[in-house]
């Protein structure tokens, strides 16, 4: 048979040098979002859309939330850093190469179960240390040690005044109170151990839903440094816990970012709705929950209060400099999911 020389690789059958390297750049500078901004409604795409037939079988929850366009990380930040995944050896965690709906269908929120209870998604893009860091012990034997002696305040006052009501022992120790909440800040602020958190709490119903979407947004390098969701609903509950971590807790603009990307993907109201709260991972590490028996607030800050905040710069912590991250402090001080919050 005669040789189709005029088919092989070296032929102009993909045009020449200069056309090929023309259409490799129009590939590159394609954006979807864009596109189907302007394509979705063409009534040909409407029309075919609704020629596919709908599968017979039950579609799952996990299923109905992957029919969405992926983010894309912004152009500076993909040109400028090379992604990295700190969490490349955890098996339930998101991995680069990985898209968030191929995630969901390895990993499903409703369905998986992993040793510490969590489903995880770093950001590729956020600045990190070589280095883990570890939670600075003697910092928590310290803050251990005055949590403990307001137990001991608190009793004493208790068995001095057997008739007192609670209410009057907790208005009495509110100086010591505010002490103990200063310690531990300034405290978690000297031992570097700043990472904080967004709390959402979906339904079951809504949580995959709602996971993809901090993934897409995580894993764009848009969202926060790091995402997690539980594997179980919080005890006699049908809400699953995601948490979307920052860097600073001290640094409310960041904070303020983090919560307005969320409103932007309508997981969050800007006005009215049901708030959502920050905690730092300082209280998380000592074990400082909702229910505490110390009588402090467990969050730090609620959307609504950061929304209702002028947008002025943080100078105290803008001009500090800003450290870079690992996983050491997420998986070092992660709590369990089926603790109250």
């Amino acid at each position: 048979m005669e040789q189709l020389d005029h088919l092989d690789d070296d032929s102009d059958f993909y045009g020449d040098e200069e056309t090929q390297r023309r259409l490799k750049r129009k590939v590159k500078e394609v954006d979807v979002h864009r596109y189907w901004a302007h394509h979705e409604h063409l009534i040909n795409v409407i029309a075919i859309n609704n020629t596919i037939p709908e599968k017979d079988r039950e579609i799952t929850l996990e299923e109905k939330a992957l029919n969405v366009i992926p983010l894309r990380p912004e152009p500076k930040m993909a040109a400028t850093q090379e992604p990295f995944n700190p969490l490349s050896r955890v098996g339930w965690a998101k991995q680069l190469g990985e898209t968030a709906p191929e995630f969901l269908r390895r990993v499903p929120p409703l369905t998986t179960l992993t040793s510490d209870g969590w489903i995880w998604c770093a950001n590729p893009y956020a600045r990190r240390d070589k280095k883990p860091e570890d939670v600075d012990a003697a910092y928590v034997t310290r803050m251990r040690q005055l949590l403990a002696a307001y137990i001991d305040k608190k009793t004493e006052i208790a068995q001095q005044n057997p008739t007192m009501a609670p209410g009057t022992i907790t208005r009495r120790l509110l100086p010591e109170r505010e002490r103990l909440k200063d310690d531990i800040y300034e405290g978690a602020k000297k031992a570097n151990m700043t990472c904080g958190k967004w709390m959402l709490f979906p339904t079951t119903a809504d949580t995959p839903k709602v996971w993809l979407q901090v993934v897409e947004a995580v894993s764009a390098g848009k969202l926060g440094v790091m995402a997690k969701v539980a594997t179980e609903c919080k005890q006699s509950s049908n809400e699953r816990l995601i948490c979307i971590y920052t860097e600073d807790f001290t640094n409310v603009v960041d904070v303020r970012r983090q919560l307005e990307t969320m409103a932007d993907l309508h997981l969050v109201q800007r006005q009215g709705g049901r708030p959502i709260y920050y905690k730092a991972d300082a209280y998380t590490c000592l074990d400082i929950y909702s229910d505490n028996p110390y009588g402090l607030k467990a969050s730090q800050y609620s959307s609504k209060d950061i929304f209702a905040m002028p947008e002025t710069k943080n100078k105290s912590a803008e001009s500090r400099p800003q450290k870079r991250l690992t996983d050491g402090e997420f998986f070092k001080t992660r709590e369990s999911p089926f603790k109250k919050r």
